[in-house]
């Protein structure tokens, strides 16, 4: 896994490219991490960015949203 910033992840979301969100306390491999496939029903980055930090943002998990790649 590699970690990238928001706007490498935007630019992915809006190129329709995979990657996974997780509250940067978390591990990406575990149960918190989302992997974000191209066609999600989302309208647009922010308001996926926003809902997933609204309901999975905690002071346990971590405040932030951190984005990786899978690495081949």
């Amino acid at each position: 896994m590699k970690k990238i910033t928001k706007a490498t992840a935007r630019k992915m979301y809006n190129n329709k490219q995979s990657f996974i969100m997780v509250p940067h306390k978390m591990h990406p491999n575990s149960i918190f991490a989302v992997e974000i496939k191209p066609g999600w029903m989302f309208r647009n980055f922010d308001v996926m960015y926003n809902e997933f930090r609204y309901y999975n943002c905690n002071p346990e998990t971590g405040y932030y949203i951190a984005f990786y790649i899978k690495e081949d």
